[in-house]
């Protein structure tokens, strides 16, 4: 029985490695999801700003209303240009991975003169 050589060859491919050509992107969408979660945390303090103005008599609801569609619009922003590099990444990724297997399938079968 031969015994098998571990080299790098042998070695199983990992979520890391195969992302790992792509660190600036997923990066990218990490901030991008970080970012919209961060202000995700702040409509919480938004609601209890106006609680706590209605019950002390001086509610403003022109004050309020911005903060809580600035927020709005920011979580959407974010949520947008995250859900736009996840599809680019996957969508990318897929397609080098598509491509190396067909490289690897189809190299024995061609003979280079």
């Amino acid at each position: 029985m031969a015994k098998r050589q571990s080299g790098t060859g042998d070695r199983k491919p990992t979520i890391l490695s195969i992302l790992k050509p792509y660190k600036a992107l997923v990066s990218l969408l990490i901030l991008l999801t970080l970012a919209g979660n961060g202000i995700n945390l702040i409509i919480p303090k938004i609601i209890s700003k106006g609680i706590d103005s209605f019950n002390g008599g001086h509610y403003i609801v022109n004050t309020i209303s911005i903060e809580f569609i600035t927020a709005s619009l920011a979580i959407f922003f974010f949520s947008y240009l995250q859900s736009l590099v996840q599809t680019y990444v996957s969508e990318k990724v897929a397609r080098d991975l598509r491509k190396k297997l067909s490289d690897k399938i189809a190299g024995p079968l061609f003979f280079h003169y």
